[in-house]
């Protein structure tokens, strides 16, 4: 006797197979969260040891400060200390940054700006990074690009300055390469593409699209940095309502890329 003839309902075998698609999803669901803690678990220790090391040097450097007459040592002393006070504020501004993005703390604001000095202003900010590893740092500006744009060009320098400095830690020799291109326009508004693209190791196909996650690192056995700055990135290009992605081979460098709408208005 079959199930209909044992009056069970024709829809018995869909149901079941809901139920045990539901159940999938839930263990998949489960197992991400699990995974996602870990994660953050392992971001939190590391975290702390990140925050210890540049203050444990910030004090050191200022006791050595204290108890030495010699005014050359003192030098020496003080510039390291302000190094070790930049390395614990880059770390504390990620922080935040990540926290307000979190919880949407961060309004999107339109203003105009000039793309030309916004690459004059990254290129003078990221010269020195750069030049202590004997890189070369290029920009390039389509021609096509109007020479003003309105935006968010505080959340732009941002992403661009993030990516930039990316580029220049895994990267030990050639250059890094900063474009902006047009992708579409019309009267009233534009799509713009930024793109960094560096000559470093490149990044693994099996982690690209993971390495935007927060608390993820793309190179395990690099300790320095939270972690946070790709998914900071990403959280504030979809916040302008655009897209980041990037394109890498091991050995041939990487391009990391992003896309945002921008307005363009005629002055009165």
């Amino acid at each position: 006797m079959n199930k209909s003839e044992q009056g069970f309902p024709p829809q018995v075998e869909s149901w079941d197979s809901t139920v045990a698609r539901a159940m999938e999803q839930a263990r998949q669901r489960a197992q991400k969260a699990q995974e996602e803690n870990l994660a953050k678990s392992e971001f939190l220790a590391e975290l702390s040891h990140e925050l210890r090391t540049p203050l444990n040097g910030l004090l050191g450097m200022v006791d050595l400060m204290l108890n030495t007459d010699d005014l050359s040592q003192r030098k020496n002393y003080a510039d390291f200390a302000h190094r070790c006070g930049d390395m614990l504020q880059d770390l504390i501004d990620a922080i935040l940054d990540f926290s307000q993005l979190e919880t949407g703390d961060i309004p999107k604001t339109t203003k105009a700006f000039a793309p030309y000095k916004l690459f004059e202003e990254i290129e003078r900010l990221m010269f020195a990074q750069a030049s202590d590893k004997e890189l070369w740092l290029k920009f390039q500006l389509d021609p096509a690009v109007p020479e003003e744009l309105w935006g968010d060009e505080a959340r732009i320098r941002q992403v661009l300055i993030n990516l930039v400095s990316n580029s220049i830690k895994f990267t030990s020799k050639g250059h890094i390469s900063v474009n902006m291109t047009i992708q579409e326009k019309s009267p009233d508004s534009v799509r713009v593409k930024f793109s960094v693209s560096d000559t470093g190791h490149g990044v693994p196909k099996e982690i690209q699209q993971r390495i935007f996650l927060p608390y993820f690192r793309g190179d395990p056995f690099r300790k320095d940095g939270t972690g946070l700055g790709l998914s900071i990135c990403k959280q504030i290009v979809e916040r302008l309502d655009g897209e980041i992605d990037l394109e890498s081979k091991p050995g041939m460098g990487s391009t990391f890329w992003f896309e945002i709408p921008l307005e363009v208005r005629k002055r009165p």
